[in-house]
């Protein structure tokens, strides 16, 4: 397969055998958006070391802290994330969950308790939500990027990524808008 004569998009289609993996181009835009927002907040609100006590430390001191963010630009990703990791009868879809936290996670580490304090809350409190939803996104951020999403069922994830690129834009704006350091 010659490199020099396909797009990026061209080849990636082109190399796996089911054909293309991105329907459409809005899809390989979410992704590609999705990667490039975590990138920036990886950067500006985690000084380009994300892990559980960094996400936390971002919702303690920047977030929580704010004089400007509206927290009720967060209540669509909420209700979508609980929705999805939440069956009919109230209890935990472990199936699902097991998928986010990925087969080879450690039961009960820092990042699980997190998301499922945020998936069982029920008093809105404000600093489980986005430690919560943040918990979220770094775990599709981590099953995107090391492999452990497949590709070829990437188009099933679109919602995933659309929700969690809301909730990395709410973020990088509220930070923004507080003239965090590295937006000066």
């Amino acid at each position: 397969m010659d490199t020099s004569t396909n797009t990026e998009f061209e080849w990636i289609e082109n190399f796996f055998p089911q054909g293309s993996i991105l329907k459409n181009m809005k899809d390989k835009e979410r992704i590609l958006s999705f990667c490039l927002l975590w990138m920036s907040f990886e950067k500006y609100a985690c000084n380009t070391e994300a892990n559980f006590p960094a996400l936390t430390q971002v919702v303690n001191d920047k977030l929580l802290t704010s004089s400007t963010i509206d927290f009720t630009v967060f209540e669509a990703q909420i209700k979508y994330f609980k929705n999805r990791y939440i069956l009919a009868d109230g209890n935990l879809d472990e199936i699902k969950l097991t998928s986010l936290y990925g087969t080879k996670a450690k039961k009960g580490n820092d990042l699980q308790i997190a998301i499922e304090e945020f998936l069982k809350d029920t008093s809105n409190n404000v600093g489980i939500n986005l430690l919560g939803l943040l918990c979220i996104v770094y775990r599709l951020r981590n099953n995107l990027l090391h492999g452990v999403k497949d590709p070829s069922n990437l188009t099933e994830q679109m919602e995933n990524f659309k929700f969690s690129n809301q909730v990395l834009m709410n973020v990088l704006t509220s930070l923004k808008k507080d003239n965090y350091t590295p937006f000066q």
